[in-house]
């Protein structure tokens, strides 16, 4: 099943959503600031998308609980740092869109592209998030 609640002024993922057995949840362009390790540990979830929230930080899940996601969407937040989970063996199967955040703009300034360290963790361009954010 897939949910779609976008540009709908949400300022947290309802306890409900997280529950459900979804395929695909899709929150994006919300007030949304944190995000529960629940939505990480939902079995059921392949993609998540949380672009266009104002999220700083991702909560840490324990490697043995994560959720088998195949791409997970967080461009145009604030998030700057990258948690402990996502890691290579996470990266190996997950693909990570953060264009149009602090992490990418760092590595920009450092003269690096996601793409370079690793495949799966993609740093897009600007036009490109404005692009889906008209999609969406």
């Amino acid at each position: 099943m897939w949910l779609f609640v976008e540009h709908s002024d949400f300022t947290t993922v309802p306890d409900v959503l997280v529950g459900m057995d979804l395929t695909y949840l899709s929150l994006g362009f919300n007030q949304i600031q944190t995000v529960p390790t629940a939505l990480f540990t939902n079995p059921s979830l392949t993609l998540v998308a949380m672009q266009g929230n104002p999220i700083s930080m991702l909560p840490e899940v324990p490697a043995q609980n994560r959720t088998a996601l195949d791409l997970l969407i967080l461009d145009s937040t604030n998030l700057s740092v990258l948690p402990s989970w996502m890691d290579h063996s996470f990266l190996v199967t997950t693909k990570v869109y953060l264009g149009n955040t602090p992490y990418c703009d760092a590595l920009g300034a450092a003269n690096q592209t996601a793409e370079t360290i690793n495949h799966q963790l993609l740093c897009r361009k600007n036009d490109d998030c404005q692009r889906l954010h008209k999609i969406a």
